[in-house]
Order: C-alpha cells, then sequence, then structure tokens
C-alpha cells in the first residue's frame, strides 16, 4: 500500500454534506464502474427495489438478484459524513466455523468469482432502523414469491422463521445488534472490497485482496477499530428452506484503535 501521514482517509465513494458520496481525498482512484456517486442509506427508498430470479445453482436453488431502480444491485453508505464512525466489535472471521474460503489455506480457488470473511459492524439506532427495513424487504418479497423460490406457498410465520437476517443479535439480546457483511478478499479483482487503511501510526495504506489485508490485520483483527462502510446487497440465496441477503463491503476505510483503547458500551468487547 501508500505510505504517508494524511488527514483521515476518505473511500473513493464517500459522503458529501447532502448524504451523497463523493470523490474528494481519494487514495486510489476507483474502478469506472464505481465512479457513479453512492447514496446514504437515510436517501435510500427500498420501495423502488425489485427481485428477479436469473436460472438456479449447480444445486438446483433459484438465484434471486436484486436490483434498484438504475437495474444494478444496490450500494450505499451505511452512515453519513456527520455522524460518528461504526466500528467493528469482533473484528473479521478469520476461522470460519464452516465454508472456510479458499485463500486462507495459501492456495486461492481460481474457479470462485470471490470468496470473502465475514465482518460485522455496529450501528447507530437510525441505521439499524434502516437495516431493519432491509431484513422486512427481504421477508416480503419471499412471501410474494415463496411458490418460485421455495416450491410451495409459505404463511408470514414461516418466512419469518427460515430468513437470516442481516441484523445480527445474541440470543438472550444483552447487547446492542450489529450488521453483518462479508469483506471480499480473493477472485475476479473488481469484486474485491476495497480499503484505506490509516494505522495508529497515522500511515496510510489503500489495496485490496488477502495479501494487502493480512498483514494489516494485526493480533486484533481490526476488533474495536472504527470504521465507515458502503455496501452492496447483490442477492436473495436460497438453501432448501432456508434464505438470506448477500451483503458485501465494496469499500471501506478503517481506522485502527489505538493500543489499549477500550470501549466500555460493549462490554462483549472486554
Amino acid at each position: 500500500g501508500k505510505g504517508g501521514t494524511a488527514r483521515e482517509p476518505v473511500p473513493p465513494l464517500f459522503w458529501g454534506g447532502a448524504g451523497v458520496c463523493t470523490e474528494r481525498e481519494v487514495v486510489e482512484e476507483p474502478p469506472a464502474k464505481r465512479a457513479r456517486a453512492v447514496p446514504c442509506y437515510a436517501d435510500v427508498d427500498l420501495g423502488s427495489w425489485a427481485t428477479k430470479v436469473k436460472g438456479k445453482t449447480s444445486y438446483g436453488s433459484p438465484v434471486v438478484l436484486i436490483y434498484d431502480p438504475q437495474s444494478s444491485a444496490p450500494r450505499l453508505a451505511l452512515s453519513s459524513r456527520d455522524q460518528p464512525r461504526n466500528f467493528f466489535p469482533f473484528g473479521v472471521d478469520t476461522e470460519p466455523l464452516s465454508g472456510a474460503p479458499s485463500f486462507l489455506s495459501g492456495q486461492p480457488d481460481p474457479s470462485k468469482t470471490a470468496e470473502g470473511l465475514d465482518l460485522q459492524i455496529t450501528l447507530l439506532p437510525e441505521q439499524l432502523a434502516f437495516a431493519e427495513r432491509v431484513d422486512q424487504w427481504a421477508q416480503v418479497q419471499a412471501l410474494a414469491h415463496s411458490k418460485e423460490w421455495f416450491g410451495q406457498k409459505h404463511s408470514a410465520e414461516e418466512i419469518a422463521a427460515m430468513y437470516t437476517p442481516c441484523v445480527k443479535r445474541d440470543r438472550e439480546e444483552r447487547y446492542a445488534p450489529k450488521f453483518k457483511a462479508k469483506l471480499l478478499l480473493s477472485g475476479f479483482q473488481p469484486y474485491l472490497t476495497k480499503i484505506t487503511f490509516k494505522a495508529a501510526d497515522g500511515t496510510c495504506h489503500s489495496g485490496a485482496g488477502w495479501e494487502f489485508v493480512e498483514p494489516l490485520l494485526g493480533p486484533d483483527r481490526w476488533r474495536g477499530s472504527e470504521a465507515r462502510a458502503v455496501v452492496e446487497f447483490r442477492r436473495l440465496w436460497v438453501v432448501g428452506k432456508k434464505f438470506g441477503i448477500v451483503v458485501t463491503y465494496t469499500d471501506l476505510v478503517v481506522v485502527q484503535k489505538q493500543s489499549g483503547e477500550a470501549r466500555p458500551d460493549f462490554p462483549e468487547l472486554d
């Protein structure tokens, strides 16, 4: 990555005063396909989103794509510039219980379009309300298309039980909810998460891919580090009687936690 002391970096697509991303203070120029402005979550009308089945997976499950009014996968900023940064309460999940990506073994699978690791991020109340509306939107879509997606009609109660939400809560609901998305780190270059990393010593690094990210993780794997993110709602996955949304980080600014810094508002960090 590139070194040098700088002010807090801004990702290739970031938040202007009206909640619209701009291309100020770019560390690396983004691909042309990312150049269009990205709306802030607060300006997104979920009623304009739509779904469409486009073929089936090798397992026979439908491939359900999500479209915005521009006929693209919806992409949005999770925060506006005047809001506090979000942060990562648990760090990058480098030891997934199942479905470990091939690059963790040191032998990336060239047949994979994109592989990544899960990363949960905190949400402010208004951001949480939006994420919950997305989860509700997905269930409404599934209810309307249950015959096509699952082979039979289902009730709203059944759909709710089948759905895996983007908003994650612990079973006892002792802690604040988080939002989970995937950090794409291997595969076709345009799909990889574009990352700007501001280290504790003030230096900035910009890049993408596992080889770029791994040496920057440190022992905490970004746990407790602050962040701003742009996410994309790519599609709905359907496996048997279960379904959920595939959400990925497209652009991410990470501000490394200072050594010894604690976050008392999240007891599970202790």
